[in-house]
């Protein structure tokens, strides 16, 4: 609320940006506390569509470890980093994982991002 009465007082762009950046974190946070809930208490129903990242590569590959470092660099509650070697078991994974997982070359490496059951286009660039 202070944040955007500073918009409406000063006219400023930047207070009004700033309350947006605050409320949508705090929905994610919100979220990602229900999420945690539900896993404390067995259930998975909110965590279904949770944020998760996917990196393929053969053992010891050197991109594969840049990949997953990037990838564990930033920190989301609730958010999962699987590091995938051929051969695993998908059925438990979430859907979106589940449907694309297979269609990447186990061993080169690549990062598979997802949020909820839509993932990004996979890459080796461990910037993106």
């Amino acid at each position: 609320m202070a944040l955007t009465r500073l918009h409406a007082y000063t006219g400023e762009q930047k207070y009004y940006d700033w309350a947006e950046k605050t409320l949508k974190r705090l929905r994610e946070l919100r979220r990602s506390m229900e999420c945690l809930q539900q896993r404390m208490t067995g259930g998975d129903a909110v965590c279904e569509s949770s944020d998760s990242g996917v990196i393929t590569g053969a053992e010891g590959d050197s991109a594969a470890k840049e990949l997953e470092a990037a990838a564990n660099s930033v920190f989301r509650l609730g958010k999962a980093v699987l590091r995938v070697k051929s051969g695993i078991e998908v059925e438990h994974l979430p859907l979106a994982l589940r449907e694309t997982l297979p269609h990447l070359p186990a061993d080169k490496a690549m990062a598979l991002v997802c949020f909820g059951n839509t993932c990004l286009p996979p890459t080796n660039e461990p910037e993106r």
